[in-house]
Protein backbone atom coordinates (compact mmCIF):
# COMPACT_ATOMS: atom_id res chain seq x y z
CA UNK A 1 0.00 0.00 0.00
CA UNK A 2 1.19 3.43 -0.90
CA UNK A 3 1.73 5.74 2.26
CA UNK A 4 -0.95 9.17 1.25
CA UNK A 5 1.45 12.12 1.63
CA UNK A 6 0.39 14.60 4.68
CA UNK A 7 -0.48 17.82 4.13
CA UNK A 8 3.36 18.79 5.28
CA UNK A 9 4.99 17.14 2.95
CA UNK A 10 2.27 18.15 -0.18
CA UNK A 11 3.13 22.06 1.28
CA UNK A 12 7.30 21.32 0.97
CA UNK A 13 6.91 19.31 -2.56
CA UNK A 14 4.77 22.04 -3.93
CA UNK A 15 6.88 24.75 -2.67
CA UNK A 16 10.03 22.74 -4.23
CA UNK A 17 8.71 22.60 -7.36
CA UNK A 18 7.73 25.80 -7.63
CA UNK A 19 11.48 27.01 -6.98
CA UNK A 20 12.40 24.26 -9.65
CA UNK A 21 9.99 26.05 -12.09
CA UNK A 22 11.30 29.25 -11.51
CA UNK A 23 14.53 28.49 -12.05
CA UNK A 24 14.36 26.46 -15.33
CA UNK A 25 12.04 29.01 -17.22
CA UNK A 26 13.85 32.35 -15.91
CA UNK A 27 17.62 33.45 -16.04
CA UNK A 28 17.53 34.58 -12.65
CA UNK A 29 21.08 36.05 -12.54
CA UNK A 30 20.02 38.42 -15.83
CA UNK A 31 16.79 39.23 -14.26
CA UNK A 32 18.79 40.25 -11.07
CA UNK A 33 21.31 42.36 -12.43
CA UNK A 34 18.63 44.01 -14.53
CA UNK A 35 16.53 45.00 -11.57
CA UNK A 36 19.48 45.73 -9.22
CA UNK A 37 20.69 48.50 -11.75
CA UNK A 38 17.43 50.36 -12.23
CA UNK A 39 15.03 52.42 -10.26
CA UNK A 40 12.00 50.40 -11.59
CA UNK A 41 11.03 46.93 -11.31
CA UNK A 42 11.66 44.19 -13.65
CA UNK A 43 8.61 41.95 -15.13
CA UNK A 44 10.02 38.83 -16.80
CA UNK A 45 7.79 36.83 -19.16
CA UNK A 46 8.85 33.44 -20.30
CA UNK A 47 8.56 32.13 -23.32
CA UNK A 48 9.38 28.33 -22.34
CA UNK A 49 6.42 28.69 -19.69
CA UNK A 50 3.72 29.94 -22.39
CA UNK A 51 4.67 26.59 -24.24
CA UNK A 52 4.47 24.51 -21.22
CA UNK A 53 0.98 25.69 -20.23
CA UNK A 54 -0.01 25.65 -23.70
CA UNK A 55 0.87 21.59 -24.17
CA UNK A 56 -0.45 21.38 -20.78
CA UNK A 57 -3.92 22.33 -21.20
CA UNK A 58 -4.00 20.39 -24.43
CA UNK A 59 -2.74 17.28 -22.25
CA UNK A 60 -5.81 17.51 -19.85
CA UNK A 61 -8.18 18.35 -22.31
CA UNK A 62 -7.45 16.69 -25.81
CA UNK A 63 -10.78 17.33 -27.40
CA UNK A 64 -10.54 20.82 -26.87
CA UNK A 65 -8.96 23.34 -28.54
CA UNK A 66 -8.39 26.04 -26.66
CA UNK A 67 -8.32 29.89 -27.40
CA UNK A 68 -5.72 32.06 -25.44
CA UNK A 69 -7.90 34.60 -23.80
CA UNK A 70 -5.06 37.64 -24.68
CA UNK A 71 -6.98 40.22 -22.11
CA UNK A 72 -5.16 38.22 -19.39
CA UNK A 73 -1.37 38.89 -21.39
CA UNK A 74 -1.60 41.09 -23.89
CA UNK A 75 2.36 40.82 -25.10
CA UNK A 76 3.24 40.51 -28.92
CA UNK A 77 6.07 37.83 -27.75
CA UNK A 78 3.11 36.02 -25.98
CA UNK A 79 1.10 36.23 -29.08
CA UNK A 80 3.85 35.26 -31.12
CA UNK A 81 5.29 31.98 -28.89
CA UNK A 82 1.65 30.38 -29.23
CA UNK A 83 1.21 31.51 -32.92
CA UNK A 84 4.31 28.88 -33.52
CA UNK A 85 1.78 26.48 -31.40
CA UNK A 86 -0.38 26.98 -34.00
CA UNK A 87 -2.52 28.43 -31.02
CA UNK A 88 -6.38 30.32 -31.72
CA UNK A 89 -7.38 33.17 -29.74
CA UNK A 90 -10.03 34.53 -27.64
CA UNK A 91 -10.59 38.20 -28.53
CA UNK A 92 -12.66 41.17 -27.01
CA UNK A 93 -11.24 44.39 -28.36
CA UNK A 94 -10.29 46.46 -31.09
CA UNK A 95 -7.28 46.87 -29.62
CA UNK A 96 -6.70 42.80 -28.92
CA UNK A 97 -7.62 42.72 -33.10
CA UNK A 98 -4.57 45.11 -33.81
CA UNK A 99 -2.06 42.95 -31.71
CA UNK A 100 -2.96 39.71 -32.60
CA UNK A 101 -2.69 41.33 -36.82
CA UNK A 102 0.74 42.97 -35.84
CA UNK A 103 2.07 39.71 -34.90
CA UNK A 104 -0.24 38.06 -38.06
CA UNK A 105 -2.19 36.22 -36.48
CA UNK A 106 -4.81 34.42 -38.98
CA UNK A 107 -8.59 35.51 -38.43
CA UNK A 108 -9.35 31.94 -38.80
CA UNK A 109 -7.68 31.61 -35.68
CA UNK A 110 -10.03 33.70 -33.52
CA UNK A 111 -13.62 34.45 -31.87
CA UNK A 112 -14.65 37.37 -30.50
CA UNK A 113 -16.01 37.21 -27.19
CA UNK A 114 -17.32 40.19 -25.10
CA UNK A 115 -20.64 40.07 -25.25
CA UNK A 116 -21.76 43.35 -26.00
CA UNK A 117 -20.21 45.46 -28.62
CA UNK A 118 -20.49 48.79 -30.48
CA UNK A 119 -21.40 48.36 -34.52
CA UNK A 120 -17.78 50.01 -34.90
CA UNK A 121 -16.30 46.52 -33.05
CA UNK A 122 -18.30 44.86 -35.37
CA UNK A 123 -18.02 46.06 -38.53
CA UNK A 124 -14.22 46.29 -37.90
CA UNK A 125 -13.40 42.77 -36.38
CA UNK A 126 -15.99 41.66 -39.59
CA UNK A 127 -13.23 43.47 -42.09
CA UNK A 128 -10.63 41.44 -39.97
CA UNK A 129 -11.87 38.51 -40.74
CA UNK A 130 -13.40 37.49 -37.77
CA UNK A 131 -17.01 35.29 -38.21
CA UNK A 132 -17.69 34.14 -34.13
CA UNK A 133 -19.06 36.01 -31.78
CA UNK A 134 -21.09 36.03 -28.55
CA UNK A 135 -23.91 37.25 -27.30
CA UNK A 136 -25.85 36.85 -24.03
CA UNK A 137 -29.24 39.45 -24.38
CA UNK A 138 -32.23 40.19 -27.08
CA UNK A 139 -30.72 43.49 -27.79
CA UNK A 140 -26.98 42.37 -28.59
CA UNK A 141 -28.97 39.49 -31.05
CA UNK A 142 -31.26 42.62 -33.11
CA UNK A 143 -27.57 44.40 -33.07
CA UNK A 144 -25.74 41.16 -35.10
CA UNK A 145 -28.83 40.80 -38.01
CA UNK A 146 -27.35 43.52 -40.29
CA UNK A 147 -24.67 41.48 -40.21
CA UNK A 148 -26.30 37.84 -39.81
CA UNK A 149 -24.38 36.57 -43.78
CA UNK A 150 -21.23 37.14 -42.15
CA UNK A 151 -21.36 35.99 -38.38
CA UNK A 152 -22.06 32.86 -36.55
CA UNK A 153 -23.08 33.24 -32.91
CA UNK A 154 -22.56 31.67 -29.51
CA UNK A 155 -25.35 31.94 -26.65
CA UNK A 156 -23.78 32.60 -23.59
CA UNK A 157 -24.75 31.00 -20.16
CA UNK A 158 -24.93 31.94 -16.68
CA UNK A 159 -23.98 29.76 -13.81
CA UNK A 160 -23.65 31.59 -10.82
CA UNK A 161 -20.60 29.83 -8.94
CA UNK A 162 -19.99 31.63 -5.51
CA UNK A 163 -17.13 29.47 -4.63
CA UNK A 164 -14.89 31.64 -8.02
CA UNK A 165 -12.73 34.53 -6.87
CA UNK A 166 -14.48 36.44 -9.51
CA UNK A 167 -17.79 35.20 -10.57
CA UNK A 168 -18.43 36.69 -13.94
CA UNK A 169 -22.44 35.69 -14.16
CA UNK A 170 -22.74 38.60 -12.37
CA UNK A 171 -22.12 40.61 -15.53
CA UNK A 172 -22.76 38.52 -18.21
CA UNK A 173 -24.84 35.77 -19.51
CA UNK A 174 -28.22 34.93 -19.93
CA UNK A 175 -30.47 32.58 -17.65
CA UNK A 176 -30.16 28.68 -18.99
CA UNK A 177 -34.61 29.15 -18.30
CA UNK A 178 -34.58 31.95 -21.60
CA UNK A 179 -31.79 30.56 -23.57
CA UNK A 180 -34.32 28.64 -25.68
CA UNK A 181 -36.18 31.80 -26.46
CA UNK A 182 -33.14 33.39 -27.73
CA UNK A 183 -32.25 30.97 -29.92
CA UNK A 184 -35.65 30.58 -31.29
CA UNK A 185 -35.68 34.50 -32.10
CA UNK A 186 -31.96 33.99 -33.56
CA UNK A 187 -33.37 31.88 -35.97
CA UNK A 188 -36.38 33.99 -37.14
CA UNK A 189 -34.01 36.69 -37.50
CA UNK A 190 -31.73 34.41 -39.84
CA UNK A 191 -29.09 34.10 -37.30
CA UNK A 192 -27.27 31.23 -37.18
CA UNK A 193 -26.52 29.72 -33.45
CA UNK A 194 -23.53 27.59 -33.63
CA UNK A 195 -24.00 26.69 -29.58
CA UNK A 196 -23.51 28.12 -26.06
CA UNK A 197 -21.09 29.39 -24.53
CA UNK A 198 -20.17 29.80 -20.74
CA UNK A 199 -17.53 30.77 -17.76
CA UNK A 200 -17.79 29.28 -14.48
CA UNK A 201 -16.10 31.95 -12.85
CA UNK A 202 -12.55 32.59 -12.48
CA UNK A 203 -9.93 30.19 -10.36
CA UNK A 204 -12.55 27.51 -10.25
CA UNK A 205 -10.89 25.33 -8.17
CA UNK A 206 -12.78 22.14 -8.54
CA UNK A 207 -14.73 20.65 -11.86
CA UNK A 208 -18.40 20.25 -10.50
CA UNK A 209 -19.32 23.98 -12.09
CA UNK A 210 -17.97 22.50 -15.47
CA UNK A 211 -20.40 19.53 -14.71
CA UNK A 212 -22.88 21.37 -13.63
CA UNK A 213 -23.02 23.20 -16.55
CA UNK A 214 -22.23 20.97 -19.04
CA UNK A 215 -25.18 19.02 -17.86
CA UNK A 216 -27.06 21.53 -18.59
CA UNK A 217 -25.71 22.07 -22.29
CA UNK A 218 -26.06 18.46 -23.34
CA UNK A 219 -29.67 18.48 -22.29
CA UNK A 220 -30.02 22.01 -24.68
CA UNK A 221 -28.18 21.00 -27.32
CA UNK A 222 -31.14 18.19 -27.86
CA UNK A 223 -33.91 20.69 -26.57
CA UNK A 224 -33.01 22.48 -30.07
CA UNK A 225 -33.15 19.12 -31.87
CA UNK A 226 -36.92 20.16 -31.56
CA UNK A 227 -36.71 23.42 -33.56
CA UNK A 228 -34.98 21.68 -36.29
CA UNK A 229 -31.42 23.56 -34.91
CA UNK A 230 -28.19 21.76 -34.76
CA UNK A 231 -25.64 23.09 -32.53
CA UNK A 232 -22.50 22.31 -33.88
CA UNK A 233 -19.82 23.79 -31.07
CA UNK A 234 -19.31 24.36 -27.51
CA UNK A 235 -17.85 26.84 -25.68
CA UNK A 236 -16.44 25.81 -22.05
CA UNK A 237 -14.87 29.27 -21.33
CA UNK A 238 -12.13 29.42 -18.80
CA UNK A 239 -11.56 29.77 -15.07
CA UNK A 240 -9.01 27.16 -15.16
CA UNK A 241 -7.18 27.78 -11.85
CA UNK A 242 -3.57 28.60 -11.09
CA UNK A 243 -1.92 27.60 -7.57
CA UNK A 244 -1.13 30.95 -6.13
CA UNK A 245 -0.59 28.84 -2.25
CA UNK A 246 1.40 25.37 -1.90
CA UNK A 247 -1.06 23.52 -0.35
CA UNK A 248 -0.81 21.14 -3.38
CA UNK A 249 -3.18 20.77 -6.47
CA UNK A 250 -3.75 17.65 -8.31
CA UNK A 251 -4.86 18.96 -11.87
CA UNK A 252 -5.36 15.15 -13.09
CA UNK A 253 -8.46 14.78 -10.63
CA UNK A 254 -9.54 18.59 -11.59
CA UNK A 255 -9.24 17.78 -15.55
CA UNK A 256 -10.62 14.29 -15.73
CA UNK A 257 -14.23 14.66 -15.12
CA UNK A 258 -14.64 17.50 -17.20
CA UNK A 259 -12.60 14.99 -20.26
CA UNK A 260 -14.51 12.15 -19.34
CA UNK A 261 -18.20 13.88 -19.53
CA UNK A 262 -17.01 15.74 -22.95
CA UNK A 263 -16.02 12.20 -24.47
CA UNK A 264 -19.09 11.14 -23.61
CA UNK A 265 -21.41 13.58 -24.70
CA UNK A 266 -19.87 16.02 -27.01
CA UNK A 267 -17.34 13.98 -29.33
CA UNK A 268 -20.11 14.94 -32.29
CA UNK A 269 -19.47 18.29 -31.27
CA UNK A 270 -16.19 20.75 -31.99
CA UNK A 271 -15.45 21.99 -28.88
CA UNK A 272 -13.22 24.82 -27.45
CA UNK A 273 -12.18 26.64 -24.76
CA UNK A 274 -11.00 30.20 -23.59
CA UNK A 275 -7.95 30.05 -20.99
CA UNK A 276 -6.31 32.69 -19.85
CA UNK A 277 -4.52 32.52 -15.99
CA UNK A 278 -3.67 28.18 -16.87
CA UNK A 279 -1.29 29.64 -19.33
CA UNK A 280 0.14 33.23 -19.08
CA UNK A 281 0.26 33.30 -14.67
CA UNK A 282 3.28 30.79 -14.06
CA UNK A 283 4.94 32.74 -17.29
CA UNK A 284 5.22 35.94 -15.21
CA UNK A 285 7.85 36.83 -12.62
CA UNK A 286 8.68 40.34 -10.76
CA UNK A 287 11.51 41.23 -9.54
CA UNK A 288 11.35 44.14 -7.01
CA UNK A 289 13.44 46.41 -5.07
CA UNK A 290 13.49 47.30 -1.13
CA UNK A 291 13.15 51.27 -1.49
CA UNK A 292 12.52 51.84 1.93
CA UNK A 293 12.38 50.38 5.59
CA UNK A 294 10.55 51.10 9.05
CA UNK A 295 9.15 49.90 12.49
CA UNK A 296 5.35 50.53 12.66
CA UNK A 297 3.32 49.54 15.55
CA UNK A 298 6.05 47.49 16.12
CA UNK A 299 6.19 45.84 12.92
CA UNK A 300 9.15 45.64 10.84
CA UNK A 301 7.89 47.61 7.06
CA UNK A 302 9.39 47.34 3.74
CA UNK A 303 8.44 49.45 1.02
CA UNK A 304 9.28 48.18 -2.55
CA UNK A 305 9.16 49.90 -5.91
CA UNK A 306 6.09 47.84 -7.41
CA UNK A 307 3.09 47.18 -5.56
CA UNK A 308 -0.64 46.81 -5.93
CA UNK A 309 -1.15 49.96 -8.45
CA UNK A 310 1.56 48.09 -10.71
CA UNK A 311 2.26 44.75 -11.44
CA UNK A 312 0.83 42.95 -8.62
CA UNK A 313 -2.47 45.35 -9.40
CA UNK A 314 -3.89 41.14 -9.22
CA UNK A 315 -4.05 41.36 -5.84
CA UNK A 316 -6.65 43.47 -6.08
CA UNK A 317 -8.58 42.89 -8.78
CA UNK A 318 -8.13 39.29 -9.16
CA UNK A 319 -8.00 38.34 -5.49
CA UNK A 320 -4.37 37.25 -5.94
CA UNK A 321 -2.16 36.11 -3.86
CA UNK A 322 0.93 35.98 -5.47
CA UNK A 323 4.08 33.79 -4.27
CA UNK A 324 6.85 35.64 -2.66
CA UNK A 325 10.81 34.61 -2.28
CA UNK A 326 14.22 36.09 -1.53
CA UNK A 327 16.79 35.01 -4.26
CA UNK A 328 18.46 33.16 -1.45
CA UNK A 329 14.84 31.45 -1.20
CA UNK A 330 15.03 30.32 -4.08
CA UNK A 331 18.80 28.77 -3.95
CA UNK A 332 17.03 26.87 -0.73
CA UNK A 333 19.56 29.00 1.50
CA UNK A 334 16.97 29.61 3.83
CA UNK A 335 17.36 32.78 6.60
CA UNK A 336 15.23 33.19 9.77
CA UNK A 337 11.97 34.84 9.08
CA UNK A 338 10.36 37.52 10.64
CA UNK A 339 6.67 38.88 10.04
CA UNK A 340 6.79 41.81 8.13
CA UNK A 341 4.31 44.23 6.56
CA UNK A 342 5.21 45.10 2.42
CA UNK A 343 4.14 48.26 0.17
CA UNK A 344 4.21 49.60 -2.47
CA UNK A 345 5.63 52.78 -3.96
CA UNK A 346 3.15 55.22 -3.95
CA UNK A 347 1.59 58.02 -1.78
CA UNK A 348 -1.73 55.74 -1.36
CA UNK A 349 -2.30 53.82 1.46
CA UNK A 350 -4.39 51.24 -0.29
CA UNK A 351 -0.98 50.66 -2.10
CA UNK A 352 -0.64 47.68 0.53
CA UNK A 353 0.84 44.17 -0.71
CA UNK A 354 -0.07 42.41 2.68
CA UNK A 355 0.47 41.65 6.80
CA UNK A 356 2.59 39.32 8.30
CA UNK A 357 4.68 38.28 5.40
CA UNK A 358 7.71 35.99 6.57
CA UNK A 359 10.69 37.27 5.05
CA UNK A 360 14.51 37.15 6.23
CA UNK A 361 15.58 40.60 7.45
CA UNK A 362 16.19 42.76 4.40
CA UNK A 363 18.11 46.13 3.58
CA UNK A 364 17.47 48.65 1.26
CA UNK A 365 17.96 47.68 -2.90
CA UNK A 366 17.89 43.97 -1.76
CA UNK A 367 15.42 42.35 -3.76
CA UNK A 368 12.10 40.61 -3.92
CA UNK A 369 10.42 37.63 -6.07
CA UNK A 370 7.01 37.23 -6.93
CA UNK A 371 6.15 34.53 -9.20
CA UNK A 372 3.24 32.88 -10.83
CA UNK A 373 2.12 37.18 -11.71
CA UNK A 374 1.55 36.69 -15.07
CA UNK A 375 -1.76 37.03 -15.63
CA UNK A 376 -3.66 39.94 -15.16
CA UNK A 377 -0.88 41.97 -13.60
CA UNK A 378 0.54 44.22 -16.67
CA UNK A 379 -2.36 44.51 -18.28
CA UNK A 380 -4.22 45.69 -15.43
CA UNK A 381 -1.74 48.03 -14.32
CA UNK A 382 -1.80 51.96 -13.92
CA UNK A 383 0.61 54.62 -14.26
CA UNK A 384 -0.51 56.79 -10.63
CA UNK A 385 2.06 58.79 -9.24
CA UNK A 386 3.73 59.12 -12.94
CA UNK A 387 6.30 56.40 -11.35
CA UNK A 388 8.65 54.56 -13.69
CA UNK A 389 7.50 52.42 -15.96
CA UNK A 390 8.58 48.62 -15.23
CA UNK A 391 11.43 46.78 -17.19
CA UNK A 392 9.64 44.32 -19.40
CA UNK A 393 12.01 41.29 -20.03
CA UNK A 394 11.23 38.71 -22.56
CA UNK A 395 12.89 35.30 -22.49
CA UNK A 396 12.48 32.89 -25.07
Amino acid sequence: MIAQMTPEIKMKTSIMKRKDRIASDFNLETLYAAATSKDTPVFAISGAAIRRQFREIKKYLPTVNPHFAIKSLPQSEVIETLRQENAYFDLASIGEIELVKSVGIAPEHCIFTHPFKTKSQIEQAIDFGIKTFVIDSESELKKMEAYKDKVQLFIRLSFPNEEAKCDLSSKFGIAPKKALYLVLLAKNLGLKVIGTSFHVGSQTTNSEPFIKALEFCKKFYHQVKKYDIEFTTLNIGGGFPTQYDDQGFDLDEYFDPIHQFLTQHFSQYEVISEPGRFISAPAGLLICKVIGKNHRNDKLCYYLNDGVYGIQSGRIFEKADYPIFTPADIENDIEQLYPCTLYGPTCDCVDKIGDDIYLPELALDDLLVMSDIGAYSIASSTNFNFLGKVHINFQA
